[in-house]
């Protein structure tokens, strides 16, 4: 109870047990969704109206790109609604030399501020700012921003999607299971790209079966483990079924196929070749 009462007073002391007003969070929404339309137009200059005052040189001295697009934003305010970190998903080309060319899909953070009644882009001190979420590395997250925005070399290789796919390896693309007693089986992913990659899992929910990932984030040369467990509700033959594991600076996917091992002599088992 000690422990809840805490949790509440520290987040009414920064104003968010409520939603935020309306006409607020309207307003940053469309400060961001120009402020990305200006990157995806490739309207750099456009982009000072959007800049606090005490950012502008800043601003100008960083590496900025095209986006391809982006997505609705999540925002976390602080300092009663007039402060708030904005992380928007984008789609952007994503250029290495060793690797080349693909499309990748990070998620941006950026920080905004109200001023005489606007929300303008700014770029704090690096250092730990104090959130209601917990502290957030802003030396990080500018890095991110700006790795984000990278500008292109535009005599770089473009690869085929097949050699980036290549580059996460799986130890097996068949799964075996039990579909009458308890069991469970394992796929190792390694990521031999030079850089990081995300992960997830997607498959159709079966009653008794759990599918996870002890990693989500790999970084180069780094390995994951996703497991299977199965406690089958009753001892009947299972079919088939495909667990598809998404690199997700890619649309591509890596399909898995999970088989059930019935009872030796049962109806469901499949018969040796030549024998009918």
């Amino acid at each position: 109870m000690r422990l809840f009462l805490a949790l509440v007073l520290s987040a009414c002391a920064y104003g968010q047990l409520s939603s935020p007003p309306p006409e607020v969070d309207k307003a940053l929404r469309e400060r961001v969704r120009k402020f990305y339309q200006l990157h995806v137009e490739g309207k750099f200059r456009q982009l000072d109206a959007l800049v606090a005052e005490d950012s502008k040189d800043a601003f100008y001295e960083r590496a900025k790109g095209k986006y391809l697009n982006f997505d609705d934003c999540m925002i976390e305010y602080s300092d009663n609604y007039t402060k708030a970190i904005v992380k928007t998903p984008v789609t952007q080309e994503w250029r290495q030399p060793r690797i080349g060319v693909m499309v990748v899909r990070p998620t941006v953070p950026t920080n905004w501020k109200l001023e005489n009644g606007e929300w303008f882009y700014y770029l704090p001190k690096d250092g730990v700012k104090s959130t209601p979420w917990g502290g957030v590395d802003l030396a990080k997250a500018n890095a991110a921003e700006a790795a984000a925005a990278a500008a292109a070399d535009p005599n770089i290789r473009k690869i085929s999607i097949n050699e980036v796919m290549g580059s996460v390896a799986i130890s097996k693309q068949n799964v075996e299971l039990s579909s009458f007693e308890p069991s469970s089986d394992e796929v190792e992913i390694t990521n031999q790209m030079p850089g990081q990659v995300d992960l997830g899992v997607q498959f159709a929910p079966m009653k008794g079966l759990e599918v996870s990932l002890d990693k989500k984030v790999l970084q180069n040369g780094e390995k994951a483990k996703l497991s299977f467990k199965y406690n089958p509700p009753d001892p009947s033959p299972k079919p088939f079924m495909d667990v598809a594991l998404q690199i997700l600076q890619t649309t591509k996917t890596i399909e898995l196929r999970v088989a059930f091992a019935v009872p030796a002599g049962s109806p469901g088992e499949p018969k040796p070749k030549g024998k009918q």
